[in-house]
């Protein structure tokens, strides 16, 4: 269950890699989706339809908790799995009702994260979800994500991370934006505050040459074009809005570039590293965790790689892990930037950094080499979306299964009229 996967965000996305990849994997899957335009909204795509033998099912939000309940029941379904924390909360009372498991994965981190989503919440609802999330088994992708739940009270833990289809087709640009993002710094993500590219744009001032290509649409969109033309950079910087050919402009751009303030995953770092663009990213946990790893993740060949250690990624941030000086003092503030395993790290919120780390990427020929032959065996090794759906359904199979009687109409009922008593009550 996620909400709107025609919108193809981040989330989405990896909902439909991973139904997709459990497909492949022999497992029968249902992508239940609501269409994200509102309760009385009409679907983006036919209510009911097979993609990639995948079942997918699209339902408004008016009735969204009735309708997943009798096409999950029609499913035979053996355990329900949702992306982010409402379409948690609907899983969390359809399992109730089907006597199925239930699986959540948080959706980011920091402000704009589900954590951090659920805090704000009126008084009464936080409480009610917390109650709700708290019997079930909650998926994190990284290691900050899981100190953000345990911070927050919750103990049933999963650590997963996303998967990237490391063999994804690129297919091809058209010419003239060819000519353009070769040899250009791409950005890919949603234009807001946690991704950081106000920062982006403020160090692209202080790189003599080159073109920034900013792919996607965002809130921040209108700012940022203002202080582009602000800086004079109108010429050197172009918005690209939302793009259906990411793969193809990672295959030609000189580097890709992640500024973010915070992230939980990010899908766009696996992508450009499947696909071998150079790499500059800020120096927080999360992206750590992926271009450099921590204690333990490097196994030999032929062996699985390992989790991180706990707290191992915050001590590299807090210059604490004596494996990676050169990478807590980037994070301290020490030093602007520096070569991790996968990528250029540079000191967060810091566009000056930024900026450093940009042009000596630029200007270093060898550096760009090392680290477009080191990013697509990185991610084949921990983040390939087979591994990933691997490890899912070991954890799938470790939870109790479904169990079948006859009260389950009685359930439904006894579900209906609690959502009505929640409506009637707001």
């Amino acid at each position: 269950m996620v909400q709107d996967v025609d919108a193809m965000g981040g989330s989405e996305r990896q909902a439909r890699l991973l139904a997709e990849a459990l497909g492949r994997a022999g497992e029968r899957v249902c992508l239940i989706t609501s269409c994200g335009a509102g309760p009385l909204g009409r679907p983006a795509g036919p209510l009911r339809e097979v993609q990639g033998g995948v079942e997918v099912w699209r339902l408004p939000l008016l009735g969204f908790e009735a309708a997943a309940s009798l096409i999950a029941a029609r499913a035979g379904c053996d355990l329900l799995y949702a992306v982010g924390i409402m379409m948690g909360s609907f899983a969390q009372r359809i399992g109730r009702v089907l006597q199925a498991p239930v699986v959540v994965k948080l959706a980011g981190m920091g402000a704009p994260g589900d954590i951090a989503t659920l805090g704000r919440l009126p008084v009464r609802a936080r409480a009610r979800l917390s109650r709700e999330l708290a019997t079930t088994t909650l998926v994190c992708v990284g290691e900050a994500v899981e100190a953000e739940a345990r911070g927050a009270g919750f103990t049933r833990l999963a650590r997963i991370p996303n998967g990237v289809a490391v063999e994804e087709p690129g297919g091809d640009l058209d010419p003239a934006l060819t000519s353009l993002a070769s040899g250009a710094v791409l950005y890919v993500g949603r234009l807001q505050h946690a991704k950081g590219v106000d920062l982006l744009v403020s160090a692209w001032a202080e790189v003599p040459r080159g073109t920034l290509l900013l792919a996607g649409e965002g809130p921040e969109r209108g700012a940022l074009e203002a202080q582009v033309a602000a800086l004079g950079l109108g010429e050197r910087v172009r918005f690209l809005g939302r793009r259906t050919d990411v793969p193809a402009l990672l295959r030609v751009a000189q580097a890709f570039v992640l500024p973010s303030r915070s992230e939980g995953l990010s899908n766009a770092l696996l992508e450009a590293l499947a696909a071998g663009a150079p790499v500059v990213a800020s120096a927080i946990p999360p992206n750590l965790e992926v271009l450099q790893g921590a204690p333990g993740q490097e196994a030999p060949e032929g062996q699985e790689a390992q989790a991180p250690k706990a707290e191992a990624l915050g001590a590299v941030a807090r210059g604490e892990a004596p494996w990676a000086e050169a990478l807590g003092a980037v994070a301290r503030g020490e030093a602007p930037w520096a070569e991790a395993r996968a990528g250029v790290v540079v000191t967060p919120e810091d566009p000056h950094a930024l900026a450093a780390g940009l042009a000596a990427l630029l200007e270093d020929p060898p550096l760009r080499a090392r680290l477009s032959a080191a990013g697509p065996a990185r991610v084949r090794a921990r983040y390939g979306i087979d591994a990933v759906a691997a490890r899912y359904r070991e954890l799938f199979a470790s939870l109790p299964p479904a169990r079948a009687d006859l009260l389950g109409p009685a359930r439904f009922l006894r579900a209906r009229a609690a959502t009505l008593r929640r409506l009637l009550t707001r």
